[in-house]
């Protein structure tokens, strides 16, 4: 898929994926580590919200793709439905840098970056897996990376 082609997104068939993801849940099994806050995790785990994932190819162009299906496993690991026909998920390659851009109707939104682990087959097909590495928030009070934590360091010299 070029960078200029557009494609329509049917209702129909990002209702099924969002089910096929949701289904695929209990068949993946993550590491628990508390990454994500529960705002983050609303935003990404309502149906209702624009997501959309991105990575850099290897020409070096970044691809960015909606990916409205995508919910949350756990804090740590994002889950997303692969459709069969469709070449922009055929062309991720387990090891890849992954970004995933979950914003609200209420302009809410984070982005989220990782390493992708590859898909795995269940029941409900191929889903892929994401595991979160940074969480960078752009909306009030706290700006800025919020995964990892910085610690603050109390000020000993002027």
């Amino acid at each position: 898929m070029g960078y200029k082609e557009k494609k329509v997104l049917g209702i129909p068939q990002i209702t099924i994926q969002i089910f096929r993801t949701s289904l695929s849940k209990p068949f993946i099994s993550t590491t628990e580590e508390t990454v994500l806050k529960p705002v983050s995790l609303d935003l990404i785990n309502t149906p209702s919200n624009p997501k959309f994932i991105a990575y850099i190819d290897e020409e070096g162009f970044p691809v960015i793709y909606p990916s409205i299906h995508a919910t949350s496993k756990n804090s740590n690991t994002i889950l997303f439905s692969k459709p069969s026909k469709d070449e922009f998920w055929s062309k991720l390659k387990p090891g890849t840098q992954l970004s995933l851009f979950a914003l609200s109707l209420d302009m809410e939104n984070v982005l989220v970056s990782g390493t992708f682990k590859g898909f795995m087959t269940t029941l409900t097909g191929k889903t892929g897996i994401f595991e979160i590495e940074k969480v960078y928030n752009s909306m009030p009070p706290k700006m800025g990376y919020i995964y990892p934590e910085e610690k603050i360091a109390p000020v000993t010299e002027f």
